[in-house]
C-alpha cells in the first residue's frame, strides 16, 4: 500500500474519522508548503533522537518547519525521493515522520523490521486499518461492522486452507493452469474481425502485421493483452467462467476502481471534480452489482431455489473454496447486499498485482540479453509444447502441459528472475497501530559507516574497512528504539529493496543475485550479483552459470525480501501467486516469440514503460507495442 493511502488509514486510527478538505484550502497549503519545502530539501535532513525507558531511544524524528502538517507535503512533491534521502541520511535503520500531527515510525532494517512483524496482536492492531479500508475503499457498510468482522476468523482459516497450504493449494492452482494449458496457445487468433478475437486480444488494439521475413506477426499492446488474459485465467477458478460469461467488462472495471485506491480512501464524496475519483466510484458500483447479482444467485442455488435464468450454467461452475465462503457469511446473517463488498476485495486481491507482475517480469527477461533463451532452456522439462502432425495440410495450435511444481523447485535462475521482478516493482508496505510500548534493536552489522555509506555489499569487509580508514570515523554502534502506544509504525519494503547496502546496483534488473551456492549458506543480504557469473553469455546451456538447473548446488535464496508483508497481514495468497505467475509466464515465453513492434527483438530494441505508484505493484505508464508470432 503507497504512503497516502497509509496515513489516511492511520491517522486516529481508533476512530478512523473523515477527512475534510476544500479544494481551495488545499491549494492554498500546497502553495505554501512547495515554497517551504524547496528551501528546506537543500539541505540534508537532520535527527532528534531522545532516550527512551530501558536503555532504548525513542526513534529520531526528521525536523520540519510544518508543525501542523509535518512531512505530508514533502511526501506529496516527492515521495520516493523524500523517503530515499531520509533513509541514506542515516546510520541507522528508522527514522520519525509527523503525517498531519500523527507520529510515524518509518523501519526499514531487516533485523528492526523483523521486530515489528513478531508482534502480538494484543501489541499492534491491523483490525481497524483493515477496516477502514474495507469502508472507504470496497464500500463496506458500517451496519454490518460487527457481523463481518465476527466472520474473519473462519474466513481466514478458510483462505489458507484453499490458498496456502496442500491440498486446497494444490487444487485452486491446477485448476489455475489447466485454464492455461487450454489458452495459453490461442492465446491470439491472427483474426482480424473482433467478432473472431477473445475478450483479451480485443482491449489489445489487434493489427495483423508481416514481419522483415515475410511471417505473419500480431501487433498489440503488451501490457494490456497479458494483464486481461491472466484475469481471464484466474477469476473462473474463484467466481466461476458463468461470472465473466455475464459480466464481460468487470475486470476493465476492477481496474478502473483500483486506479482511484488513493482517491476513496480520503473518503471524498463522488460529487466533486475529480475524474479519477468519479470514475472509481461509477466502477465500484459496476463491480458491487456484479458481485452482488452473482451472490444472489449462490444464496438460491443454496437454498434449493431456481437461480435467474442468467446464472443457470453455473450449477457445475461454482468452486469449492465460494461455496463454503458464502456459507460462512449466511451462518452470520450476512445477505448478499451486506457481504459483495467483501467478496469484491477477494477478486480484486486476485487479479490486480498477479496479473501486473507478470507483465514486469516477462517484459524485464524478454529486455535483458540472453536471459529469454536461458529461461526457455532451463523450465523446457516443465513446460511440455507438443506439436500434433498437419490434417490435410492444416496445422493447429501446439499443446502444452505446464508442470507448476516444477517451475518453483526445479528452475533456480526463473524462480530468481520471479524474485528480482517483485523487488524492482512492487512496493508493499505494512502499518500497524501501537498499543502497547515495545521495544525493537538492530543488528550490528546492519549500521552504515556513515551517512555517505559508498553503497559496497556487507559482505565486502575489504571494501568497507578501506572507506571507514579515509574517512577517519568510528563505526556505529546498534541501537534500540522504543515504538511507543497511540502511534503507528510503518515499514515500506520498497526501501529495503533499493537500499545498496543489501543490494549491489539496486536499480539493475540482476536476478542471480538471488542464486547462491548452497554449500556456501551466504545469504543474497550479504552476496554481491556481480560474485555470481553474469548472464550476458550466449550459451544457454553454460554448466558454469548459476542458472543451470541440473547443478544442485544452486539454490534461490530470498534473503531479506518481504514482497508480501509480513506478520498477521501478510498476504494468505502468496503461494498461489507465485504459482500462478511462474506458469504463466513460462508458458507464454515457450509458446510465442515477442519482440518491439517493426524490430527483430535484438539488444537495445526494447524500451521498458515508466512505472507509477500502485496498492503493490507498480503500474506501467503507457504500453508497449509488440509483434507476437507463435515458436515454431
Amino acid at each position: 500500500m503507497g504512503l497516502f493511502g497509509d496515513w489516511l488509514a492511520s491517522i486516529d486510527v481508533a476512530a478512523v474519522g473523515n477527512i475534510q478538505a476544500s479544494t481551495k484550502s488545499l491549494a492554498v497549503l500546497v502553495t505554501i508548503g512547495l515554497v517551504l519545502l524547496t528551501a528546506w530539501l537543500r539541505g540534508s535532513p537532520g535527527l532528534d533522537a531522545k532516550r527512551g525507558h530501558d536503555g532504548a531511544e525513542d526513534v529520531p524524528m526528521l525536523p520540519t518547519w510544518l508543525p501542523g502538517l509535518g512531512h505530508l507535503l514533502s511526501l506529496i512533491y516527492d515521495q520516493d525521493g523524500f523517503l530515499r534521502k531520509a533513509r541514506d541520511d542515516t546510520v541507522h535503520g528508522a527514522f520519525g515522520l509527523n503525517l498531519g500531527g500523527m507520529p510515524h515510525s518509518m523501519v526499514f532494517s531487516p533485523a528492526l523490521i523483523k521486530g515489528v512483524l513478531q508482534q502480538r496482536a494484543s501489541v499492534v492492531d491491523f483490525e481497524s486499518i483493515m477496516w477502514m479500508i474495507s469502508q472507504r475503499f470496497f464500500g463496506g457498510q458500517s451496519r454490518v461492522k460487527d457481523k463481518i468482522l465476527a466472520a474473519y476468523p473462519p474466513q481466514l482459516d478458510l483462505i489458507g486452507a484453499a490458498f496456502l497450504r496442500p491440498p486446497g493449494l494444490t487444487r485452486m492452482v491446477a485448476t489455475t493452469v489447466a485454464r492455461m494449458e487450454e489458452n495459453i496457445p490461442n492465446m491470439l487468433s491472427f483474426m482480424a474481425s473482433p467478432v473472431d478475437q477473445s475478450p483479451w486480444e480485443r482491449i489489445s488494439r489487434p493489427a495483423l502485421r508481416k514481419n522483415a521475413d515475410g511471417q505473419a506477426v500480431m501487433e498489440v499492446d503488451l501490457c494490456a493483452l497479458l494483464r486481461e488474459f491472466m484475469g481471464c485465467m484466474a477469476t473462473p477458478t474463484l467466481m466461476g467462467q458463468t461470472f465473466l460469461d455475464n459480466f464481460p467488462n468487470v475486470l476493465q472495471d476492477l481496474y478502473t476502481f483500483d486506479a482511484g485506491f488513493y482517491w476513496l480512501l480520503t473518503g471524498l464524496p463522488r460529487w466533486l471534480p475529480i475524474p479519477p475519483l468519479t470514475r472509481a466510484h461509477l466502477a465500484r458500483k459496476r463491480v458491487l452489482n456484479a458481485v452482488t447479482a452473482y451472490d444472489r444467485a449462490m444464496d438460491q442455488i443454496a437454498g434449493g431455489e431456481e437461480p435467474d435464468s442468467i446464472w443457470r450454467n453455473m450449477m457445475g461452475d461454482i468452486s469449492d473454496f465460494m461455496t463454503q465462503r458464502q456459507a460462512i457469511w449466511r451462518s452470520h446473517g450476512l445477505s448478499a447486499e451486506d457481504r459483495a463488498h467483501s467478496d469484491m476485495s477477494f477478486l480484486w486481491a486476485m487479479n490486480v498485482n498477479a496479473n501486473v507482475l507478470c507483465v514486469w517480469m516477462i517484459l524485464r527477461i524478454l529486455s535483458t540479453p540472453h536471459l529469454v533463451q536461458r529461461v526457455r532452456v532451463e523450465t523446457a522439462p516443465y513446460v511440455v509444447v507438443t506439436h500434433d502432425p498437419p490434417i490435410h495440410g492444416m496445422s493447429s495450435p501446439p499443446r502444452v502441459t505446464i508442470s507448476d511444481e516444477g517451475l518453483a523447485t526445479k528452475c533456480p535462475l526463473f524462480k530468481a528472475c520471479y524474485l528480482e521482478t517483485l523487488r524492482l516493482d512492487s512496493a508493499p508496505w505494512s502499518i500497524k497501530h501501537v498499543t502497547k510500548d515495545f521495544t525493537i534493536t538492530e543488528n550490528e552489522g546492519e549500521v552504515r559507516r556513515s551517512p555517505t555509506f559508498t553503497g559496497a555489499p556487507l559482505s565486502s569487509k575489504k571494501l568497507e574497512a578501506e572507506a571507514e580508514k579515509k574517512r577517519g570515523g568510528e563505526r556505529e554502534k546498534a541501537k534500540s528504539y522504543v515504538i511507543k502506544a497511540a502511534t503507528n509504525v510503518l515499514i515500506p519494503h520498497d526501501l529495503l529493496q533499493s537500499d545498496m547496502r543489501y543490494y549491489a546496483e539496486p536499480e539493475e534488473f540482476q536476478p542471480q543475485r538471488f542464486l547462491v551456492f548452497a554449500e556456501a549458506a551466504v545469504s543474497s543480504a550479504s552476496t554481491s550479483a556481480s560474485t555470481l557469473p553474469p548472464l550476458s553469455s550466449t550459451s544457454a546451456s553454460s554448466t558454469t552459470d548459476p542458472s543451470d538447473a541440473q547443478d544442485a548446488n544452486i539454490k534461490v535464496d530470498a534473503g531479506h525480501l518481504r514482497p508480501y508483508g509480513g506478520g498477521t497481514s501478510m498476504c494468505l495468497g502468496r503461494r498461489f501467486a507465485e504459482r500462478e505467475c511462474l506458469a504463466f509466464v513460462a508458458g507464454v515465453l515457450a509458446l510465442w516469440d515477442i519482440v518491439p513492434a517493426g524490430t527483430r527483438g535484438g539488444e537495445g530494441d526494447w524500451t521498458l514503460p515508466r512505472k507509477k505508484r500502485a496498492t503493490a505493484v507498480a503500474l506501467p505508464i503507457g504500453d508497449v507495442r509488440v509483434w507476437i508470432r507463435r515458436r515454431k
